[in-house]
C-alpha cells in the first residue's frame, strides 16, 4: 500500500543531519556623532484635594430594652 516502516527506518540511515546554519553577525550600530538629548516629561501638578467636610456625628440608636417573658 505504500513504504512499510522497515524500508523507512532503512532510508533514515542514510539521511544526513542538516548542517548548523552560520551565525549571523550582530549589526554593529555606528555611533552617533552627537547624543541625542532624553526629552525630560513635564512635571504634573498633584491634584489639590478637595476640603472635606466635617464627618457628621453618627445618630446612635437608642437601645431597644428585650421583652420580658411573661409570667405564665
Amino acid at each position: 500500500m505504500g513504504i512499510s516502516n522497515k524500508e523507512i527506518s532503512g532510508l533514515n540511515k542514510y539521511q544526513q543531519p542538516p548542517p548548523n546554519p552560520k551565525p549571523v553577525p550582530e549589526p554593529v550600530p555606528e555611533p552617533n556623532p552627537e547624543p541625542q538629548p532624553i526629552p525630560v516629561p513635564e512635571p504634573i501638578p498633584e491634584p489639590t484635594p478637595e476640603p472635606t467636610p466635617e464627618p457628621k456625628p453618627f445618630p446612635i440608636p437608642e437601645p431597644i430594652p428585650e421583652p420580658t417573658p411573661e409570667p405564665k
